[in-house]
């Protein structure tokens, strides 16, 4: 058998990660994903990314070229050199544990399409050990970016499409797109224009948070605004092309980049220090949350009901969530009007989850 080259490897690799995502097409969104446990885009994106880093430090250090010939030391090792990154204030908490899951993803994937046994890592070792080192803290809502208005993210949107940068206009269109829909930055790069429903004035985010489908109610006007954005454009072109000056396309992951560091240098020029673009996002579930506490309650409720009507999972996410407040307040207890708006948020969101809403709305959960 020939020895593989680094490249090889890295092919390897990457090839695993595109098959363990393998859809059927999107007409069957229910029949899409046939794994138990799915990834969204960004997710998937990263832990490749993160695999990729894996493939050049076992080469580096041990001259291993094939997936085949890794073992629980190689792994252990990369993952301790994470862990030492960490330490020294060159990763954060939450990046560190991501390498972890992201080995045992690789792994996984390793395992059901060579049909071997391979071991590169002992995940809940990894996560004891990332614990012992106080890798996996929730970090500062700083770090999460900044909880700006709508009015401030508005601000950025302008402040973006006059920047010196060659792609300014598309930048800023990225923005206000985050500022309207609540997508992250990641998935405004993999937006489609077949993705734009344009009858029913919404915008579908495939496999978006928790590897689930996210639809997102737009205004008639910010609509008026998309159509005329992807005019003439095909219906699997991307909305938004981040390109080089000769015309070619950046990478997604080198254009989110260079969107989140041009973000950053015109927030701080405003004094938004601490702001980035996940906080056009943050805007979104403000300006959603907001409208929702203006709207009438049984609204509200109807609203509720409806979205549980077409999600079995979300409406056993629902009974649960109900459970738990009247077990602590009594039975027959109903949500307050802030709580109502919360859960909605949350589903506006994709994640649905409550426990994370205090880094998009602050205050209780």
């Amino acid at each position: 058998m020939a020895k593989k080259t680094l490249e090889q490897f890295r092919d390897d690799i990457a090839i695993a990660f595109k098959r363990g995502k393998a859809k059927v097409p999107r007409k069957s969104a229910t029949e899409r994903f046939k794994r138990t446990h799915t990834h969204s885009h960004a997710t998937t994106h990263n832990y490749a990314r993160i695999a990729d880093a894996f493939a050049r430090f076992v080469y580096e250090q041990h001259g291993v070229t094939d997936l085949r010939f890794v073992s629980s030391a190689h792994g252990r090792e990369f993952i301790e050199h994470c862990f030492t990154r960490f330490q020294e204030g060159e990763l954060a908490a939450g990046t560190a544990k991501t390498y972890v899951h992201a080995l045992s993803k690789l792994q996984n994937l390793a395992r059901e399409q060579m049909r071997t046994r391979i071991r590169m890592i002992n995940k809940d070792e990894m996560l004891a050990r990332a614990k012992e080192i106080d890798a996996v803290r929730r970090l500062a809502d700083a770090h999460k970016g900044l909880i700006i208005t709508r009015e401030q993210a508005q601000g950025m949107v302008e402040l973006l499409a006059q920047s010196r940068s060659p792609n300014a206009t598309v930048f800023s269109e990225m923005a206000r797109f985050g500022m309207e829909t609540g997508a992250s930055i990641t998935a405004a790069l993999l937006i489609q224009v077949q993705d734009i429903d344009f009858k029913q004035n919404c915008v579908i985010f495939w496999n978006d948070k928790g590897g689930k489908d996210r639809v997102v109610q737009v205004d008639l006007a910010y609509m008026r605004h998309l159509a005329h954005l992807v005019e003439g454009r095909a219906p699997g072109r991307a909305v938004f092309e981040i390109r080089r000056q000769n015309g070619s396309l950046h990478r997604v992951e080198t254009a989110r980049k260079m969107a989140e560091n041009l973000y950053r240098g015109q927030a701080e020029k405003i004094g938004l220090r601490g702001a980035n673009f996940h906080s056009q996002r943050k805007a979104f579930a403000n300006s959603r949350y907001n409208q929702y506490k203006e709207t009438n309650y049984k609204v509200l409720e109807r609203d509720l009901s409806r979205r549980l009507s077409q999600s079995a999972q979300l409406a056993q996410k629902m009974a649960r969530l109900e459970s738990r407040a009247g077990a602590r307040h009594g039975a027959g207890r109903h949500f307050s009007h802030d709580q109502l708006a919360r859960i909605l948020v949350s589903m506006d969101l994709g994640h649905e989850r409550l426990d994370v809403l205090r880094f998009y709305l602050g205050g209780a959960e």
